[in-house]
């Protein structure tokens, strides 16, 4: 991937990425809470590290994983 141009300013993919999974990273953060999974973590700070690289490697692999299927 190549940078991406947004008014003139050259941003990174991989910094889109990262804020992508901010949102995401909430998101499933709230849904594991109403579902008690907290529960069974033993340290909830570092389950959502974990989480949110998780989240951002997906975000920047998608795309290399669907490009085969739209040709």
């Amino acid at each position: 991937m190549t940078e991406i141009d947004i008014g003139g300013l050259f941003v990174p993919p991989l910094l889109i990425c990262a804020l992508l999974a901010l949102p995401l990273t909430s998101v499933c953060g709230n849904l594991l809470q109403r579902l008690g999974f907290y529960r069974l973590v033993w340290h909830r700070h570092l389950f959502n590290t974990a989480l949110y690289t998780l989240l951002v490697a997906l975000c920047w692999w998608l795309p290399s994983w669907l490009a085969p299927l739209t040709h």
